[in-house]
């Protein structure tokens, strides 16, 4: 039922002011029935900010992001007080976020990211290579690292983290993935260790490279008169 609620509730999200009442109060309820219901807390905020309540949606996406812990609620916010042109505030929430969670490594990501956003090199720096000092190795870290690093003219540190994020090693590996379920992997096995399927590992890319092929213009003999006609182009 809860899901069937929450299905109802949002088709009110894109409707007239009345509707948007209906669906804010409709998800008050959901939230409050189910605290750990993420989808709820999302589209409460969405719902807020489109009835022009924008700081009774920051508030909701905060209490989110403190009970929930999810991504999400950071990006929420980061679009709103941008749009807001008051990235001030969203500034001090990581801050003061930061010092009474430090170890919360999500914020760091996030907070890093914000201030690459807003010229804030030096300090956005700092945040992403604390979460990377913490043992995070993904791609969007190393590419954020990368463009930090570029926009102060260190190419050489850009350079090296560009490679970490594309797994670029000195072997130039390209790497295998599963034709049935798409896991990766860096060498080929005679099995997916994720699905269990024989001989399903191909060299990533194959079947673009293999479409590539056969899309191929094909050789034919030149015809009598087309190469006096070339000729004259």
């Amino acid at each position: 039922m809860l899901s069937l609620r929450y299905e109802v509730a949002c088709q009110g999200l894109n409707g007239d002011e009345k509707e948007l009442k209906s669906a804010r109060t409709a998800l008050q309820e959901i939230v409050k029935d189910a605290p750990d219901f993420l989808p709820g807390h999302v589209s409460l905020g969405d719902v807020l900010r489109r009835l022009g309540a924008p700081l009774e949606a920051s508030s909701v996406w905060e209490e989110g992001y403190r009970s929930l812990g999810r991504g999400v609620f950071l990006e929420r916010l980061e679009a709103l007080f941008l749009d807001e042109g008051d990235p001030a505030t969203l500034l001090s929430f990581y801050r003061d976020f930061v010092r009474e969670k430090a170890n919360d490594l999500m914020l760091r990501f996030f907070y890093g990211k914000l201030c690459l956003r807003l010229e804030m090199i030096e300090e956005g720096l700092e945040q992403l290579q604390l979460v990377e000092g913490s043992g995070v190795d993904s791609p969007q870290i190393h590419l954020l690292l990368a463009e930090g690093h570029s926009r102060r003219g260190r190419l050489d540190i850009a350079i090296q983290q560009y490679k970490k994020a594309l797994g670029v090693t000195s072997r130039l590996s390209i790497g295998y993935v599963c034709d049935l379920c798409a896991e990766e992997s860096s060498e080929w096995q005679s099995r997916c260790p994720a699905c269990g399927e024989w001989a399903s590992l191909s060299v990533v890319g194959r079947q673009s490279l293999r479409g590539a092929m056969t899309a191929t213009t094909q050789l034919r003999p030149i015809h009598h008169g087309e190469r006096e006609t070339w000729g004259t182009v």
